[in-house]
């Protein structure tokens, strides 16, 4: 089994003061979504039922195939940055050279552990498995700089619809030596984002999204899912309103909610095409090939920083 290694910001103290601060804001960090076994379990069940099409996976092994064809030999590692199932980090190795190096990272270990197992079953080669919040972890690019080759390929499958791009996008740059490719897929709205909707206010998206205050208390209300739009991006929100009197308890701490209170449980950003190259330009980052699904629905973008 490759090894696993955690970042020490992972820690239970830093992790319970974050969850505390998350329910005293009344906003989720996302990370606190797929810690646990069960999260994960409820969250392959939704990508499963809910993911796009099933031309998605040509998408990326179009990617893949042209990536390989610009990459030097002296290109070994690929970097999976929140690598969620592993499908797609998965597909684009399967068009890279036979040497290559697979480096599955995520916040949570168990997502990590179950990618790292299913690329080996895979037949590609498994380096360490890495545990880190990309965005409170201090020091990420020394943290991975040990497993990393002279020229690498990042992937991040599934991040950037989750953060405003005033957050996500400076990150990724941060990680991007000049040599170095960054390949990041984007939810697409191009015939607007209500058309999407029904991906995310689902029963089963619900069932997952609740797992983090049921590990507090009994939540009394429901989660309603809607479509918004703020400064000229359209996103998805999913929040929990309370209809009765509800405590919960976190690390001795004690949070009543009062009827019509409500916790911002999760965001998703939709892009178009076109706002997404714009944004990513806005932070550096230049798209050098994008690869669209045939639903328009999804995008696959190789990316280089300026």
């Amino acid at each position: 089994m490759s090894p696993l290694v955690i970042h020490p910001g992972l820690n239970e103290q830093t992790l319970n003061q974050e969850r505390i601060l998350c329910l005293k804001q009344g906003r989720v960090t996302p990370k606190f979504h797929y810690e646990t076994q069960r999260q994960s379990e409820l969250w392959l069940k939704v990508h499963e039922q809910f993911a796009p099409p099933a031309d998605v996976s040509a998408l990326y092994e179009s990617a893949g195939q042209y990536l390989s064809q610009l990459i030097k030999p002296d290109y070994l590692t690929l970097v999976a940055l929140g690598c969620g199932g592993g499908e797609k980090d998965i597909s684009i190795l399967r068009k890279l050279p036979a040497q290559f190096i697979f480096i599955p990272t995520d916040v949570s270990v168990p997502l990590v552990q179950a990618v790292a197992q299913r690329a080996k079953e895979d037949g590609i080669c498994v380096g360490a498995s890495l545990a880190f919040d990309l965005f409170s972890a201090e020091n990420i690019r020394n943290f991975i700089r040990p497993h990393l080759s002279q020229h690498n390929i990042f992937t991040s499958f599934g991040l950037v619809p989750n953060f405003p791009p005033q957050k996500i996008f400076p990150r990724l740059h941060s990680l991007l030596k000049p040599d170095d490719y960054l390949l990041l897929s984007a939810n697409l709205a191009p015939e607007g984002i209500d058309k999407v909707l029904w991906q995310y206010d689902n029963q089963p998206t619900k069932d997952w999204l609740t797992q983090f205050l049921q590990r507090f208390g009994e939540p009394k209300g429901q989660i309603i899912i809607t479509t918004e739009r703020s400064q000229q991006l359209d996103f998805i929100s999913a929040r929990f309103i309370f209809s009765d009197t509800s405590t919960l308890r976190a690390g001795g701490n004690e949070f009543v909610f009062e009827p019509d209170d409500q916790i911002d449980l999760f965001t998703s950003y939709r892009y178009t095409e076109d706002s997404l190259e714009t944004t990513l330009s806005e932070h550096s980052i230049d798209v050098v090939k994008e690869f669209i699904s045939q639903n328009g629905e999804e995008g696959v973008f190789i990316c280089r920083a300026q």
